[in-house]
């Protein structure tokens, strides 16, 4: 979510956290290991706060970004707080919490489209949408890299149209299992903002792998989010496309570091879905 600061809603405390905050800890040490010289290099600092307060909040503001201004020029700054405890659902699982990170910070590395409404930084955030995409196709496959991702995936329960469409996009083994595990931290990422609204994540008719969002934006959609059926699409795109995952995207052309719907080529596996994402808006303005 784009707005005044970043805000990535946390437990309270150890007791009763699925995810226990020794571990949330070395996610958020990790992100920020990766992208802090990421972020000096663009002239910011990367500032991930760990609140672990003890008394729960009432309600929750879920997560939440901002290109800090006066004091705070030039910082990125991301809070973690308990407000929404998603780390004290039952769904909860490090990897999801990692996603919801490289979401934050994909409104800023995350390129075009970007939001027309703007974040009150020295530029506008990347849309939701493609926030979603940057933290699927890039920041997550490089926070999984420094680890044995055949072992982690040993006991993760990932759907089979999502196992089926990483092993038919990645001939290696190592390549196929980043994906399988990214697919199941989508899911469980999806699984926890139905968790956050009180709602039951398992319910029929919850976004699905095989069901994907068969809709059409008439525009591309830059301000607000899509329906949770077509994030779910998109995190599963972001994870199928094979440019490196420290290609950065662009600011002024969506098509630079992403597998590309553009100018009448095939589509590849790993494309925007069409549910947010309109290649023709470029095409007509190119």
């Amino acid at each position: 979510m784009a707005a005044s600061l970043a805000t990535l809603a946390l437990a309270p405390k150890d007791a009763g956290a699925q995810v226990a905050r020794e571990r949330v800890e070395r996610v958020a040490g990790r992100i920020e290991g990766i992208y802090g010289p990421v972020a000096r290099a663009r002239g910011r600092e990367l500032v991930i706060v760990n609140h672990w307060l003890d008394r729960p909040l009432e309600g929750h503001d879920g997560a939440r970004t901002f290109d800090e201004r006066g004091s705070f020029a030039g910082r990125w700054e991301v809070r973690l707080l308990n407000r929404g405890a998603y780390a004290r659902f039952p769904g909860a699982t490090p990897d999801a919490l990692a996603l919801v990170l490289c979401h934050e910070l994909g409104h800023h590395l995350g390129g075009a489209p970007l939001a027309s409404g703007g974040g009150g930084g020295a530029r506008p955030l990347s849309s939701e949408g493609q926030a979603d995409y940057f933290a699927a196709s890039k920041c997550l496959k490089r926070y999984f890299a420094a680890d044995d991702n055949q072992a982690a995936v040993r006991g993760l329960e990932v759907p089979p149209s999502a196992a089926r469409a990483c092993a038919g996009a990645f001939a290696d083994p190592e390549e196929d299992a980043v994906c399988r595990r990214g697919a199941a931290a989508a899911l469980a990422y999806i699984r926890l903002l139905f968790e956050s609204d009180g709602l039951d994540p398992a319910a029929p008719g919850r976004p699905s792998f095989a069901t994907p969002d068969p809709a059409v934006a008439p525009s591309t959609l830059t301000d607000g989010y899509p329906g949770r059926q077509c994030r779910l699409d998109t995190l599963m795109a972001g994870l199928l496309c094979k440019r490196p995952a420290d290609e950065p995207f662009s600011d002024l052309d969506p098509f630079q570091g992403a597998c590309a719907r553009s100018r009448g080529r095939d589509v590849p596996a790993g494309a925007r879905p069409l549910c947010w994402f309109n290649p023709a808006d470029w095409e007509r303005a190119g």
